[in-house]
């Protein structure tokens, strides 16, 4: 699952087909049982995103891709077709990783990027989908970025994006380890800021999937113990775990909030 936006949940996988396997994304409205597949043109891409403009409440899928030097396309579902739009502010580096995961905010689709050359230098990238411009980099504080051994991840709480800094402390030769949950706040200005809003207590690698509207951490601890269990919500308060009496394993979690979009499309593929 990459996102979910305006009720449409955006599904990123492959095609059927072994011989000529294609990058496929799949954008569904679970409230109506539609669904509209759009192929992806796989040529040098590096990052893929997903956003309902919320001016015209069109789907949007854009598509970064770098041979030389970086480029981006739009899908709009209303057109059926890709275009190329400008690089208005050009990637930083040219040794840039996008993490897999992405963050959705009245319409800006952001990215956490990170520089294979440059240890614990992370950047945030962000697209809006109404004017089909790119933002300003905002770079993570180096203050806070630049503590050796963390991983770092991203999500939202209600409609502000917050940064996972995840790490270890080994106390009487036991390790255990915390997640800083840090959020970034705008404030009308051109450079965010970030602020530390709490810590997490023995929580594992990747394991906080999202957070209630009240900001309370859920957790899927299966990642870190391989194994079926419950979903559990951290009380701040009380700094206790306690279960939701869910169960599975591999949860993803998102926002959602019904919508009829798709109402009028047919279920279908699109090709590239």
């Amino acid at each position: 699952m990459l996102d979910c936006s305006h009720g449409l949940v955006c599904l990123h996988g492959w095609t059927r087909d072994r011989v000529n396997r294609k990058k496929l994304v799949v954008v569904w409205n679970p409230l109506i049982g539609k669904s509209v597949g759009i192929e992806i043109p796989d040529r040098g891409v590096i990052a893929i995103g997903f956003g309902v403009c919320p001016k015209t409440s069109d789907p949007k899928i854009v598509k970064l891709s770098r041979f030389v030097e970086a480029t981006a396309e739009v899908f709009t579902l209303s057109s059926g077709a890709w275009r190329s739009v400008p690089m208005n502010k050009p990637l930083k580096s040219k040794s840039l990783h996008f993490r897999n995961t992405q963050v959705v905010i009245d319409g800006v689709i952001y990215w956490l990027t990170y520089d294979n050359n440059i240890t614990d230098k992370l950047t945030f990238y962000s697209f809006d989908s109404a004017s089909e411009e790119f933002g300003e980099a905002i770079d993570f504080p180096c203050n806070l970025a630049g503590r050796s051994g963390r991983l770092y991840d991203m999500s939202k709480i209600n409609d502000s994006l917050v940064v996972l800094s995840h790490h270890c402390i080994v106390t009487n030769s036991t390790p255990k380890q915390f997640c800083d949950v840090l959020m970034m706040l705008k404030n009308g200005v051109p450079k965010p800021s970030f602020t530390e809003l709490f810590t997490v207590n023995n929580v594992g690698l990747n394991s906080m999937i999202g957070f209630r509207k009240n900001g309370q951490p859920i957790m899927d601890q299966t990642k870190t113990h391989g194994y079926d269990g419950e979903l559990e919500v951290y009380d701040l308060c009380s700094e206790r775990i306690n279960g939701l009496g869910i169960y599975g394993s591999l949860f993803r979690m998102t926002s959602y909030k019904e919508s009829l979009l798709l109402l009028n499309h047919s279920d279908s593929i699109i090709y590239s």
